[in-house]
């Protein structure tokens, strides 16, 4: 999932509060209109400002999405590829989620089991994160 800029999160929520205000605005206009009361001509603007406070608030959004969703020159998707998110395998060099058991390009291991109490330690770790315990080194 993408991370959202702070432009992005901030154009999204003013987008949505517009749009909540142009429709309570159009629903007080249409509630006039068949009210009781004289129909008057006062209600068409109120319409209309109502709907127009809709589409801009729409517009809004779509400007919060493609600004969080374009990215100048970038050939891959950065989270991806962030460097706490991966790992680098020892063997290859190939880039895999960190989250990987094995290397997507070669098939090496990219983790390191201990002997001891069965406990998935990170690849290249010296000691079992659970017992302590010395972990073998990995080829």
């Amino acid at each position: 999932m993408k991370e959202k800029s702070f432009l992005a999160k901030a154009l999204k929520l003013v987008s949505i509060l517009i749009i909540i205000i142009g429709i309570g605005i159009l629903i007080k206009g249409i509630i006039n209109m068949f009210s009781d009361r004289e129909p008057s001509m006062f209600n068409f603007p109120i319409l209309f400002f109502g709907i127009f406070l809709i589409v801009l608030g729409s517009i809004l959004s779509q400007i919060g999405m493609f600004h969080k969703s374009h990215h100048k020159s970038a050939p891959y998707d950065r989270q991806q590829y962030d460097s706490e998110k991966t790992i680098k395998c020892p063997s290859c060099n190939g880039i895999n989620s960190s989250q990987a058991r094995y290397c997507n390009q070669c098939g090496a291991k990219l983790i390191n089991f201990c002997q001891f109490c069965d406990t998935e330690n990170d690849y290249g770790a010296e000691y079992c994160s659970n017992c302590g315990a010395k972990l073998p080194k990995q080829r």
